[in-house]
């Protein structure tokens, strides 16, 4: 439906600059060239194309990523690959788009702004339905819901926990890359928020881990913390030391 709305704002553009002028065998039904024309003067498409490119380059850099409808870079983008649809600018532009979301998701969360990451999520699905990079995140958004406590019956140091997540164990046993978008989530957390954590693991060898990787996903930031053994794996969320 989006690229037959497209279609239709492309033509309109066109025949609004004086005319759609399609060269071929119409026998066959086949298109050689498209062009348009104004006045006595011919513009290619590929004039268009670029006028397209520009104007879409110039929203990305303004923020208008989707919106608003008459004036996003999406749309622009988009509306450059209906003319050439191997334009490598314009699939770039789309790419950057959908970083920006991911970007987006992932202060929303850091943030504990689940609902606005869960809002921007569905708005970046409608536009890229396959993403893998959007599916990721909503693996690790579910992942990374807080988990209720009675704060009366946490050990003395956890009575000052902010947010408890469970690591599931299967996890651990059957495929740990499973673990790594919980693990980043609380990462790039802390590392906004400055806050400590506790992590609790069956081994020292899993605690460190553990430990490990959420130091490499926070991005240079001194992780604060300690590890203690446990039959159930889980990282406490601590105020900062």
């Amino acid at each position: 439906m989006r690229c037959v709305i497209l279609t239709c704002v492309l033509l309109g553009w066109l025949s609004g600059c004086g005319g759609i002028k399609v060269k071929g065998d119409t026998e066959n039904d086949h298109i050689e060239t498209v062009e348009t024309t104004v006045g006595a003067s011919t513009v290619p498409l590929v004039g268009l194309e670029q006028r397209f490119l520009a104007k879409a380059e110039a929203a990305l850099a303004k923020g208008r990523l989707t919106f608003p409808a008459e004036d996003n870079a999406y749309d622009r983008f988009k509306a450059v690959l209906i003319i050439d649809p191997n334009n490598a600018a314009a699939r770039a532009g789309l790419q950057v788009i959908l970083i920006q979301y991911a970007e987006k998701v992932r202060k929303a969360m850091a943030a504990s702004q689940p609902a606005q990451a869960r809002n921007l999520l569905a708005e970046a699905e409608s536009y890229y339905p396959q993403s893998r990079l959007l599916d990721s995140l909503t693996k690790e958004l579910v992942a990374i819901q807080p988990i209720a406590r009675r704060q009366s019956s946490l050990p003395a140091h956890e009575g000052r926990a902010i947010e408890t997540f469970n690591v599931p164990v299967e996890w651990l046993k059957s495929d740990k890359q499973a673990v790594l978008p919980l693990l980043g989530g609380i990462a790039r957390r802390i590392a906004v928020t400055q806050e400590s954590i506790m992590i609790y693991a069956r081994t020292d060898a899993e605690g460190r881990w553990i430990y490990k990787h959420i130091k490499k996903e926070a991005a240079g930031y001194r992780v604060r913390g300690d590890i203690r053994l446990s039959s159930k794996v889980k990282i406490v969320i601590l105020p900062p030391f």
